[in-house]
């Protein structure tokens, strides 16, 4: 009996997608809080902007680097349906480097692999007259698309 490689890979391929991981039941648990969690953050980050002013982070000026990060991990995550939690830190560029008007940094999430990879999660740009967050081409060295509002 002749077997072909490609029935010998298929076979393999198949084996070794069997021996994923499952996720245990105490992980979706975890999850679910941190969606919770996730979800109080992004009541109690609006209700703060309502406080100080009525504005949401849309139409709101931003002061700092430190506000440029909260408001776009506040919109990303939000485009993308994940917890804030997700970002673990902002990659700022230098005030001086970056366009007037703006505030340009990576947005980088925590590493859950060994060896760590990349944990770039995009390039972001926050306008700082009004807040509004768009992708950042680091390229062309541009603005991209406007990253919609908080979902």
């Amino acid at each position: 009996m002749r077997v072909d490689t490609l029935t010998i890979g298929l076979l393999l391929t198949i084996a070794i997608a069997g021996c994923g991981e499952r996720t245990p039941t105490v992980q979706f648990a975890v999850n679910e809080r941190a969606n919770r969690v996730n979800d109080q953050d992004r009541h109690a980050h609006l209700a703060q902007q309502m406080a100080s002013g009525g504005k949401t982070s849309e139409e709101a000026p931003v002061r700092d680097a430190e506000s440029a990060c909260a408001t776009a991990k506040l919109r990303v995550t939000g485009q993308r349906g994940l917890p804030i939690s997700h970002v673990a830190y902002c990659d700022q560029i230098p005030e001086a480097d970056a366009p007037s008007g703006y505030y340009v940094q990576a947005l980088r999430a925590h590493c859950s692999d060994e060896p760590c990879g990349s944990t770039n999660m995009g390039w972001f740009a926050v306008r700082k007259a009004t807040g509004d967050v768009f992708e950042w081409n680091v390229a062309d060295w541009k603005l991209g698309q406007p990253i919609s509002g908080d979902h």
